[in-house]
Parts: C-alpha cells; structure tokens; sequence
C-alpha cells in the first residue's frame, strides 16, 4: 500500500473516523493495530520481522534506563505534560536539568546547547553517553555501555544483513577475480523489508538517548511500538526522535477542526508533488537514463536537472503526505525539508535537505566524533566518515558512495577556500562577515542585508541556520509558526535597507545559490545512475558527444513527454518553487489559504483537488512508480 494508491484513499479515512470515535485510551493500540495493517499489506512476514525487533529493542531500552538518571514526571502546570529530569554535566557534578520536550522537533529545553552545539559534542569523541553520575556510578555506566554496545550491534547487524550481504559478495568475489582466484559466489535470495532503514535508525536513536540519559526507558509497550511502527513515517520517514514522539503518545488526542484542516492541505501538497510534478519527471529521467548510450550529452544534462526536481518533489511529497496525515491524527512531525533549492552552500543544503537523516547523522555519528572542536585534519575525515556512510545508507552501490563523497568534498573544499572567498569579496566592498549566516542574516530566508548599519541586530538565536553542525536544527516550538505570508522581521523592525547593498546581496546569494544548485545536481548523477560504471559513461557522453547543436525543444520533446506535458511540468514547477520562496520568505500558503473566507477557501481546495486528478499521473499508462525513498 502506497500513499497514491486507492488502497490508502479508503484505509485513511476508515483509520481516522475510527481514530476520534474510540475511547482515547484506546487511541494509540487502534494506531498500532493500524500500522501494523499498513506495513503487512507490502508482505506479512515483514510484521513479525518488525514485532520481533520491536521486543528486542524494547528489552534494551529497559535494561539500559533501569540505572538511568533520568526520570519523568507529570507537570500539573503543563496541564498533565509529561516533563523529562536528566542528568547533564561531567565527571562526577552533575547539573539536573528539567523541560518539556518539543514538540516535532529533534530537541528539547532540558539539553545544554552553546552556539548549536549540544551536549554529544562537548563529551569525550570516544563516549556515546552524556555524563557520569558520581564516581560510583562508573561500574554501572561500563555495564551500559556494553548492553549498547550488543544492541547496536544487533541493530546495524541486521541492516548490514539485509542491506548489504549481496554488495559485499559481489566486490568479494570481484576481488579475487583480480588475484586470478576463480571463486564463484552467487547472490543470496534476500528479500529487503520496506523501510528497514528508516525504522532501524528510529530505535538505535531512541537506545542511544536512553544510554545517554536524555530520556527514560518507555515502559509502556504499545507506546513504544508505535514509536517505531507509526504507519505514516515507517516506510520513508521522517526519522522521528523519541523525546519528541513518545511524550505525545502518552497524553490522549482530540479532534480539533484546524490541525485536521491544515494536515488534509499538506497531504494535498504532498499528492501535488509526486503525482504531478516527481512522477511526470520521472518518465523523461527514466528514459534518458536507460537509453544514455544513444542520446546526446546535453540531454543527460538536462535529465539530471530535471532528475533533482523529480527526487526532491518525489521524497519531499511522501514526507509532506506523512507529516499531513500525522497531523490529522494529532501528531506532529518534524519537518524534512526546508527549501533545499534556495540554499547558499552545500552545507545549507544539508540542513535543509532530509533534515531527520542529516542531524540523526551529526548527533550521533558527527559529534561522537569529535565534529568540528578539533584540528583541520580530523573535522575533514569526520565529514567524509558522514557523507560515506550516508552514501552507504542510501544503497549499497559504489555510485551512492562517490555520491557521499562528493557532499564531503564539496563541504571540505569549501571550508578551506573560505578565506580566499573571503578576501576576493572584499575587492567588491563586502564586509569580512558576508558568507558567515549567523553574522549576516541576508544569507539566510527573508532577512536583508544588515551589516555595518549601526543598529541593534536582530536575535537570532532561533535562526534556522547555524554556523555548527551537519544539519538544520531549528527550534521550531507549538505555537510559533507565523500565520500566513508576512514580511520579515527586519522588515517589521524597519531595519532593512534597500538600494545598492540590497541589490548587490541578491545578486551574490543568487550566484551562490546557482552554483550550489550545480554542485548538489552533478552529485546526483551518480546517485540517478545504474551504477559507477554507467554513471562515468555518462559524463564520457557529456564530455565527448555533448551535441550542443543537435539539442533543440524537439529533441527534448522526443524524450519522453511531448510538448504539452512537459510544459505542464514546467508550470508545476513554477508553483512549487513559488510555494517554497513563500515559505523561504517565512510565510505558509496553506495557513493564508485556511484564513480565507469559507467560500473562497472551499473553492480553492475544490480546484486544487480538481487539479492533482485531472494532472495527476495515475495509472499503468505512465508507469507510475513508488517513492523513490522506499528502496533505502
């Protein structure tokens, strides 16, 4: 079962009714129940694959909280939320620190931060763990440790198994080709369950927050299954963090008419994106990627820039249909993505881009390693160990590696020609700050250039953009998000200058946006091909048979989709990209549609509706195809 599938058009709404009808202690097993029916629909064996991990992930977080500092108590201020008591600090002080946890977020009050940092990045690279109570508390945190240690183990084992034992036999047999070994190791029929990668990552990082005494152990096994089987995120995401699901698990859920609203408008968009913008690209991708060895090279080129429309549309509309229906059910979701094609490096892009993915990776991968508080030599090799292993997650393909390692490069090259980028604007009058976001704020959505004006800067403490880490870590609290389409705050604060300097900051974040666009679509090359080998043909046939001459709208025409639908793809397009400088801008379509009049909101959503079905690519006829995310 697949979101654009008839089969999800009648579960859905038969779970939801169902859903505000039963009695709310009943809420989360019928939401069990429910998941469980969606994920066995793909096959039934994957259900007891995912209930035997679930119990033996289960067992671990218990063991692992059973000496765990932290604790959870009911606030009567918070209206019965439940608040959560850590223990934080060094060496035997230890700070207790107290907060409710966010809400859709990766985050929460009670965890330290300095300057984007937290808490895993300020330990010991060699530590998982957060702090040690006391120097008795030694012989217990050894004893954890181990018990995390073979968890994980388990964890990534079976990844590893189901993920990558093929690969692994295929360059071990390809090995002792080239040592003149003649070996023949056939391939394991295994089947790969859907989402394995998705939910594993979801319960190794709820194990490493217990660990880390970030959380308690859930003791309540139907919360903590649907922690892990939620069936609009198991199948691609996004990757949800228990400080911020399970508290809302624990406390009941009521209808309530806007959450609903606003979730059936995000599923809306996210069926906008797939059915008429990914899965249209997809027909003119696909054909050019299979047939490559007899088309010119600037239609690879320009299959590949569509290609970046298509997976950003493809990944970005399962995520907004998953966040959507979450919504309508009660439960928030961390946003995924946050305009990833307005970035202005490949750093930006990668707080931007599958955000639950990138800081799962800073957090528990990046800083573990010491991220970026150490020499040149060691930040460099704990970026490309992130985007490896990244690669790695994504396929197990040595094309998907050299597309990780291209993101690391890009990253490493950029950090070490910061200066001299520096110093080359600065011929242009631009201040020493202009490429830092944390200083200059017009580097970042809707804030104007600011620099060098005399005044009070605006707080930015909250920015969505920060100078450390690997991903977006963006605070976004209940209740905060701005109504409708606004102006900036700089605007607000009549801060924000205009002429010349405005002028010359649109055009620069203009060209590093280009050139970011550029870097991030050639890495997706080699993520779109078949293989390595196929991959570096491709840029053979660029590179040798470019036909830059040959190339006309007919030719392109003849990819794939004839004129009039690849102009409609275009106008999609169009829209999408006006949605997301809208929200780049710090403003919400959806909301300013909700707060229309009845009759013209209704007739909005009607035509918009209207629009998905008549444009939508349903059906055979166009090989409609599953989320591209659902292979990883």
């Amino acid at each position: 079962m697949v979101f654009n599938s008839l089969g999800f058009l009648v579960f859905f709404p038969i779970v939801l009714v169902i859903y505000y009808i039963v009695p709310k202690g009943v809420q989360n097993f019928w939401l069990l129940l429910s998941s469980y029916w969606f994920y066995m629909s793909w096959n039934p064996r994957y259900g007891l694959l995912l209930l035997i991990f679930t119990i033996f992930t289960y067992i671990c977080g218990l063991v692992l909280g059973k000496d765990s500092g932290a604790a959870r108590e009911v606030s009567e201020e918070s209206g019965g939320t439940e608040t959560y008591e850590m223990y934080t600090g060094s060496g035997s002080g230890a700070i207790i620190n107290q907060g409710k946890p966010d809400h859709g977020t990766t985050r929460f009050h009670g965890v330290i931060e300095e300057s984007g940092t937290s808490m895993a990045a300020r330990t010991d690279p060699g530590e998982i763990g957060v702090a040690e109570v006391g120097h008795g508390m030694k012989g217990v945190n050894s004893k954890r440790k181990r018990i995390l240690a073979f968890s994980l183990f388990v964890v990534f084992g079976l990844l590893a198994f189901f993920k990558y034992t093929n690969f692994l036999l295929d360059n071990v047999s390809g090995l002792l080709a080239r040592l003149s070994i003649n070996l023949s190791v056939d391939h394991l029929s295994i089947v790969m369950p859907v989402g394995i990668s998705f939910f594993l990552f979801q319960s190794a990082g709820y194990l490493i927050d217990v660990y880390r005494k970030e959380i308690p152990a859930e003791k309540n096994f139907i919360n903590y299954a649907l922690f892990v089987s939620f069936f609009p995120s198991i199948l691609s995401g996004p990757i949800g963090r228990a400080p911020a699901l399970l508290p809302q698990y624990l406390s009941p859920r009521s209808f309530d008419w806007d959450s609903v609203s606003e979730g059936f408008l995000l599923m809306l968009w996210g069926f906008f994106l797939k059915l008429v913008i990914a899965d249209r690209a997809a027909i003119l991708v696909n054909n050019v990627y299979a047939g490559y060895h007899n088309i010119y090279g600037s239609a690879i080129v320009a299959a590949t820039v569509i290609y970046g429309i298509e997976i950003y549309c493809d990944f970005c509309g399962y995520s907004t249909i998953a966040t959507g229906a979450a919504k309508m059910l009660g439960v928030r979701l961390m946003d995924n993505f946050n305009c990833p094609y307005f970035s202005v490096s490949v750093q930006d892009f990668w707080r931007r881009w599958h955000i639950s993915l990138s800081s799962w990776f800073r957090d528990y991968l990046y800083f573990p390693l010491g991220g970026s508080r150490c020499n040149i030599f060691r930040r460099c090799f704990n970026i490309m160990v992130v985007f490896i292993v990244s690669g790695l997650w994504h396929g197990s393909q040595w094309s998907y590696i050299v597309w990780g390692a291209l993101n690391g490069i890009y990253q490493i090259i950029g950090s070490l020609l910061l200066p001299i980028r520096i110093k080359v604007l600065s011929l242009f009058g631009f201040d020493k700050d202009v490429l830092n976001p944390k200083k200059n704020p017009a580097m970042g959505g809707s804030m104007r250039y600011a620099a060098k004006l005399g005044m009070e800067k605006p707080d930015i403490a909250n920015s969505e953009i920060e100078n450390q880490g690997m991903a977006n870590s963006r605070i976004e609290k209940t209740g905060e998000e701005k109504p409708g389409i606004e102006k900036s705050d700089l605007e607000e604060r009549g801060m924000a200058p205009t002429g010349f300097k405005d002028f010359r900051m649109a055009v620069l974040k203009l060209i590093r946006i280009l050139i970011t666009f550029c870097l991030i679509d050639f890495a997706w090359l080699f993520f779109r091909a078949a293989g390595l080998r196929d991959a570096v043909m491709m840029l053979q046939q660029i590179r040798c048979n470019f036909g830059a001459s040959q190339f006309s709208l007919q030719y392109l025409y003849s990819l794939g989709l004839d004129m009039k639908n690849f102009l409609l793809l275009i106008f999609a397009t169009v829209i999408l990209f006006i949605g997301d400088f809208v929200k780049y801008r710090g403003g919400s379509v959806g909301k300013w549609v909700l707060q229309r009049p009845m009759i013209l909101r209704e007739l909005i959503i009607a035509l918009f509706i209207l629009f998905i079905l008549i444009f939508g690519i349903w059906g055979n006829a166009y090989n409609a195809s599953s989320f591209i995310y659902f292979q990883y």
